[in-house]
């Protein structure tokens, strides 16, 4: 792991809380806003913010995608491994 990899959000919910306080809050002091952030500049970095809405295979393909993918980690999560 890198030495600055500790500063990176968790799980989804760390990375709302930081997006959250950067778009609507500390960020605002310094007279920035998230108007330039689209759907589609978010969608392209979702993994980046721990958003990733996307199921792979072991072999690292994409087998499912948006509220499919959400619906598999969903079920996963209630199976015991």
């Amino acid at each position: 792991m890198e030495e600055w990899a500790w500063i990176l959000p968790k799980n989804q919910k760390e990375a709302k809380f930081v997006a959250q306080l950067l778009c609507d809050g500390g960020i605002n002091k310094y007279d920035l806003t998230c108007a330039g952030l689209t759907e589609n500049l978010l969608k392209d970095n979702r993994w980046s913010y721990g958003m990733r809405d996307e199921v792979y295979d072991d072999e690292g393909n994409v087998i499912a995608e948006g509220d499919e993918a959400t619906s598999l980690k969903l079920k996963n999560e209630g199976e015991v491994e």
